[in-house]
This record gives C-alpha cells, structure tokens and sequence, in this order.
C-alpha cells in the first residue's frame, strides 16, 4: 500500500510532479472525468473517507429503496439507503469482506492474512474521522467497501478491486466492469430456456442475478400496467413477448393490460389470445376507448391471426381495471408502474379525473414510446410528431402536466432510439423455427405490414402515415436500399419492396426492456449513461434526442432484445412455468 486510505489528495503544483508513480497519473487523470454530480461535492483536499462515504450510499441507488436526503455540505441531493439495507447487501459480497462484516466473524477462519493486516492499519484512523456519521460501525463497513471498489490501488486494501456492481457507478464508462454476476443455482439454470446462444444466456444470467440482488435486498418486483394498441404494428406485440419473460423471471409482475385504439373490442380479443398462448391466461385485460381525434384506418393484416380471442368476448372497461389495480396498490401499500405504448387517452382520463389523487399517490414511475421536451423548469411538452401524442393531442398535453404536477419520474424512448437499435428479420424468423404462432405471426406481419407502410410512404404527404415518412425515408430507416450504390437503379414498387425488408424497428420493445428498472438497464449496459447520472440530470428522461444522442448502446440493446423475445418463445414450448 502506498499511503492510507485517509490520506489527502491535494490540487497543487505537484500534479506536474514527473516523479507521480502511473497509479497516481490515472488517478489524477481520471478525476476530471468523474460525473458533475461527484465533482462538485467532493473537494480534493477532504478526506477519501469523507468524499466516498456519500458516492457509495448514491451508488446503491439501483439496489434497494431510497430515502431522498440533502447533505449539509452541499445544496446537491444525493440518496441513502436504509443502514440495515446496506448491511444486508455487503453480508452477500465475496469474503473475506462478507465474513468481516458478520457478528460471527473469526478472523483465523475466514480472513485472508494480507488482508486483515490492512483492515487493522486502517480501522483506527477511519474510527477517528472527524466527518464519521453517528454509527461508526456502520461507516467504517461503507468506507471498507468503498476501499475495495476503488479503481485506485492507492485507496484499496488489496491488490485487485472486488468487482460489485455499484462500481459503475463510480467511474465512467472506459472504467466499467460487467455487471457481477452471480453463481446461478440448478433451480435458477432451469429458468433459462435451452437452445439459446452464449450471448443470450449471459443476457438470462445477468437478469437472473438482478432479480437475486433485489430478493436479497427484499425489494419487490415492479408492479406493471401496461397500455397498448396492439395489432396496430408488431412492435406491441413483441413488448408483450418481453413482459412475459420479465414476469416469468421474477423482475415485474404483469397487473394488466389495456387495449385501446379503435377497434378497441378486436384489440382486446388479439392480446387476449396472444396472453393466454404466452402463458398469461390470469392477466387482465380490458378494453380501452377509440384513444383518438381523427378516424384510424384498420389495414388487413392487423387481426390475421390464429390466437384471436371469440369477438364476443366480454372485457372489463378500462377505466375500471385502472381504479382496481391503483385501489389494490392502495390496500396493499404498493405502488404501479405504467408502461405507455400507445395513445394517452385512456391513462389521461383516469389521471386527470376522479382517481386524480390515487394515482399521484400510488404511481412509481412511467415509461413511454414517444417523445417529450424537457423545459429548463423540468416541465413536459409533449412532441406532436410523436404518434402516441398525436392520436389525442390534448390528452397527451393533460397527462404530461400531470405527470410534472404529481412529481412522478418518467423516461421516455424516442423513435432515434429504435432506429439505433439495430434487430433485423433473422429475428422473427428465428421466432417462427420456435413453433409457437406468436413466432409465425410475427414473421408473416412484418412482411405484410411493411409492404403496406412503403406503399403509404410512396403517396402525396397528406395520405401518408405521417407527412414526414416519404419513400426516402422508409428505404433509409427500414431496408437495405441504400446499403449499396444503386446508380440509375429505379425505386421498387409494391411487392417489390420485399427483397430489401431486412431491417425490424421494434419502438415499444424498448420500452418493454426498460420498463423492468434502472438496475436491469443497468446490469445490461443498454443506455449510454447509467440512470444515476440521468437521475442526476432531470426525473424525466428522454432516450434519443434527433440530432443530439441516440442514447442506447444499440448492440447492446438489440442482444437483450433478441435474447428475451427468443428465449420467451422457446420457454413456452419447453413449458417453464410462468409464477402467478
């Protein structure tokens, strides 16, 4: 060790020292690119104690529930966990540090030598820290952890770091490990579907370890209500194919659906049919309203399926399964999740009217598939080329105000975000070798469905689905056209399109994916920033801003993507069972 852990770091001349050993160049280096968030709290000449004392409490944000705090030395928020909380989870870290950390600790049975001569030279001077909080043994845990993920050798006891999770949140990306993952055990192994790829069976491990961390750390699973116009295109449907795999695993619970969009009753039938050959025959769902100002044309291959519930089945009215679901949030002192795919109307109606209140009460968070500006006074204006937004304008305006007013947290994935989300037909066919009909149907709509938006796209800009969406766009965005050098090639026309259909952009599988939580997206390294730093920015987030940051690691994303529409499938006909 080349100083104690409670040295101090000074900002002088010494910077130009030629002599600084590599360690301290890095570190030196590397301060500057640490969050503003980090930076501006922590000034160089504290102590390490005192300045990373208050990163790890910020860093277990995705871990466990938080109490919003202000620091006395600071006008910046940060978030502390509950103590008893922290200690479960360094109890569940690699030894030695777990077995130091127990009451039943014997350090000649468990502590590696090396080690335990480290903790003995630093526990005193960490004890005697003026900045210490009122339980010393508590601090001194945090500040042993922090010692241990630092990427610093300078500030760690033990020549590697022990990689966790809430290093990431430490350091910026070029710092980063992988997500620790977990040893899984036979039971946990059988919750991955067989025939998966190695990649994808990493993306399983990782979520699989998400979910052990939030049992570990008692955290309950995102209760999920789900808004959706499916049928209309296929990206609802693939979301409720990842909704299934997320509740299967353990990391959302599926309170309902609503199907909404005229025909409402045929939207309706089509999820739930799709629900109950996903396994999902004790979810709810309801029929929601015509969810628009201006008649919505039906194309032919909406409803052209073989899961179709009978026409005559009888919904809940939407409006109603929402009350249910936010008065059982209120019984049971939880709270609901929404995830918005489709038009505001319904979820506006509900929000703005009598169950105003409860749902200000009870609403966690909201994911979306849109897109919004953020003002400087962190208010929402919905964008009107959003088709979400523009199927009701005004009800898209009343929800996004509500949404400010009742300070609930809200993320949104923007259409850049898809387009950088590179997933490609080989996916539905993939789906379709699985035998299950959701897999053909699939792959036989997105044909079908697209072959008839090139059509749209070819039109005057009045007929088109939107004005903006011209036959330029659709051959950049959606096929392969471009990819070579055409020369005086002429554009295809009608079915002709279907050679260069090569290209699938799923809008509401991202919000699907997201939807499970900011340590999944996390764990996943989906997003460019982790949702700490995004917190940090503003409680309502926008992924993919045109012109600015696509926002999504797009291999990243399109892998977790792939691996649960897959794997979701192959579950269902290997008949894994799927918890109530």
């Amino acid at each position: 060790m080349s100083q104690p852990s409670g040295a101090k770091h000074s900002s002088d001349s010494k910077d130009k020292d030629p002599k600084d050993s590599e360690a301290q160049k890095v570190e030196k280096s590397t301060k500057a690119e640490l969050p503003t968030w980090v930076r501006g709290r922590y000034s160089t000449r504290e102590s390490f104690y005192r300045r990373n004392n208050w990163v790890l409490r910020s860093c277990y944000q995705r871990n466990g529930p938080l109490v919003r705090v202000r620091s006395a030395h600071s006008n910046v928020e940060a978030y502390e966990i509950p103590r008893r909380n922290i200690i479960e989870k360094i109890r569940n870290l690699p030894t030695p540090l777990a077995a130091y950390t127990t009451s039943d600790f014997s350090p000649d049975e468990t502590i590696d030598p090396f080690y335990q001569a480290n903790i003995d030279k630093y526990k005193p001077k960490l004890r005697n820290d003026q900045a210490a909080n009122d339980d010393d043994n508590d601090d001194f845990i945090h500040c042993l952890v922090l010692n241990c993920i630092s990427y610093f050798p300078s500030e760690r006891p033990t020549p590697e770091p022990v990689s966790i999770t809430c290093q990431q949140g430490i350091y910026p990306e070029s710092k980063r490990k992988d997500c620790f993952l977990l040893p899984l055990t036979a039971e946990q192994k059988a919750l991955i579907p067989s025939g998966l790829s190695e990649e994808s069976q990493k993306v399983y491990h990782t979520l699989i370890t998400v979910a052990e961390k939030r049992s570990t750390a008692r955290i309950t699973p995102v209760n999920l209500l789900v808004i959706t116009d499916l049928a209309k295109d296929y990206d609802d449907l693939t979301a409720m194919v990842i909704l299934k795999e997320l509740h299967r695993l353990g990391l959302i619970v599926l309170k309902g659906f609503v199907a909404n969009l005229d025909p409402a009753q045929k939207r309706a039938c089509f999820g739930r049919g799709a629900l109950d050959s996903l396994g999902l025959g004790f979810v709810p769902i309801a029929r929601g309203t015509k969810a628009q100002t201006k008649d919505h044309p039906v194309d032919d291959y909406e409803f052209d399926c073989s899961f179709m519930a009978p026409e005559d089945t009888v919904f809940e009215d939407g409006y109603n399964l929402i009350e249910s679901i936010y008065l059982e949030a209120q019984e049971t002192s939880s709270t609901v999740s929404l995830l918005l795919i489709s038009s505001l109307t319904d979820i506006s109606n509900a929000a703005t009217g009598e169950l105003n209140q409860l749902m200000a009460d009870y609403t966690r968070s909201v994911t979306l598939q849109g897109g919004y500006t953020v003002t400087e006074d962190n208010e929402l204006v919905p964008n009107n080329d959003a088709a979400n937004n523009n199927f009701d304008f005004p009800a898209a305006q009343r929800f996004h105000k509500f949404i400010h007013d009742a300070r609930i947290p809200s993320i949104v994935y923007t259409k850049v975000a898809a387009f950088a989300t590179p997933l490609f037909t080989n996916l539905f066919t993939g789906m379709e070798d699985t035998g299950h009909p959701i897999g053909a149907h699939l792959r036989r709509v997105e044909v079908t469905q697209d072959i008839a938006f090139y059509k749209k796209a070819c039109l005057p800009p009045e007929q088109r689905f939107r004005p903006f969406m011209d036959r330029d766009w659709f051959l950049k965005s959606r096929t392969s056209w471009y990819d070579e050098d055409r020369g005086d090639q002429p554009f295809p026309e009608g079915d002709e399109i279907v050679p260069y259909l090569t290209k699938i952009v799923a809008y509401d599988a991202l919000a699907a994916v997201g939807s499970a939580g900011c340590d999944v997206l996390d764990a996943l390294g989906v997003l460019k920033q982790n949702s700490e730093d995004l917190e940090q920015e503003s409680p309502h987030k926008i992924i993919g801003i045109q012109g600015v940051d696509d926002g999504v690691n797009g291999e990243k994303m399109a892998n977790a993507i792939y691996s649960l529409l897959l794997g979701s499938l192959l579950a269902c006909q290997q008949r894994l069972d799927v918890p109530r």
